[in-house]
């Protein structure tokens, strides 16, 4: 089973009416600053040392998935016996502890919808044959086959 992009956007859509979908790339940043604030600001003040403010696009406008992938580049190009290195290594620790922290956050299934019965149905008839490939960062598939 692959689960796309897609995978999990009716059970946020079902969310999102309560108030607890977990955010989207594009608002990753906006809704962790809300729910995680002393998180974000650790992330924001490493941010802020890694790249001097980047004041034409400042952190607030990143998405998510590109602060991560421009992070980790430049962690990979960075000696870490250096100033500059254990700066970037430790805005991508962060970046990680607010990823864990927000999608905790606003990741709560409490009762399943069909989306997740569904995903739990399929792992139930062949856990042993089945594998699962998701490009998702969200918890919800993962919930979802724990759940069955």
């Amino acid at each position: 089973m692959v689960l796309g992009a897609g995978a999990s956007i009716s059970e946020m859509e079902a969310l999102s009416h309560e108030g607890e979908a977990p955010p989207t790339d594009a608002s990753f940043l906006r809704v962790s600053e809300i729910c995680c604030p002393q998180q974000y600001t650790v992330v924001k003040d490493s941010f802020e040392a890694v790249w001097g403010g980047f004041e034409p696009c400042p952190m607030k406008w990143q998405r998510m998935e590109q602060l991560f992938a421009s992070t980790y580049l430049r962690y990979l190009r960075s000696d870490t016996r250096t100033k500059e290195g254990r700066l970037v290594r430790d805005l991508l620790d962060g970046l990680v502890i607010l990823l864990r922290d927000t999608l905790t956050a606003t990741t709560d299934l409490g009762k399943p919808s069909q989306h997740i019965q569904l995903l739990a149905e399929i792992a139930s008839h062949s856990p042993s044959s089945l594998a699962v490939l998701s490009f998702n960062y969200d918890v919800l598939a993962d919930r979802a086959l724990r759940y069955g």
